[in-house]
């Protein structure tokens, strides 16, 4: 009786477990050579670039400071306000988490990108996981992490995307990963603290 009722409830299980979402990598180059420049001034500018099937990135510079933005509305996301205050710039190669559960429909949900961040003589020092929720209206930084102090950063980064992205609330502050031995730390949009 015990092993049938088991199975019954194995049964039913079965369907919850089968929604839950199959996250799987795919990578594309942040290459400024394939980006069109929508605005610029005398200390920056703003540049589309192409993302995983299209999908648009932004990528924002003002003063050595860089913020990148993805989606339909990236420039109204806050991701495009989200930052660090040293001088910094991103790496060459985004990687994508997608929603593979519906192989007709892959989308992404959240991006790793590799941060440069410079020390006291202006010259990169950090390197820093960003881990970026990809939600229409909500897409920002889900966590942060000290890509030279973390043991298997890249996993780590990996980890807290899936279990937080589509989920996370931009209102929160990214997580910090500790041990984060940088010490810029992400700046929040003007008006908000860090956790």
């Amino acid at each position: 009786m015990r092993a049938i009722l088991l199975g019954l409830l194995g049964f039913v299980l079965l369907p919850v477990m089968a929604g839950a979402a199959e996250l799987r990598s795919e990578y594309t180059d942040l290459n400024f050579d394939q980006c069109t420049t929508i605005s610029s001034d005398e200390v920056g500018g703003t540049s589309v670039c192409p993302g995983l099937r299209g999908y648009p990135v932004i990528v924002g510079e003002g003063d050595l400071r860089q913020s990148v933005s993805y989606g339909v509305q990236a420039m109204a996301e806050k991701a495009m306000n989200q930052g660090f205050s040293h001088f910094n710039h991103t790496g060459a190669k985004i990687e994508w988490l997608v929603d593979a559960s519906d192989k007709d429909n892959l989308q992404p949900v959240a991006t790793v990108l590799r941060w440069f961040i410079a020390g006291e003589d202006g010259n990169d020092k950090y390197q820093v996981l960003v881990v970026t929720q990809v939600k229409l209206g909500a897409t920002c930084w889900i966590g942060v992490v000290d890509a030279q102090a973390v043991k298997d950063a890249n996993a780590v980064a990996r980890k807290l995307a899936e279990d937080k992205a589509g989920s996370f609330d931009c209102e929160k502050a990214a997580e910090i990963v500790q041990p984060f031995n940088v010490p810029d730390t992400p700046m929040p949009p003007e008006g908000e603290g860090l956790d």
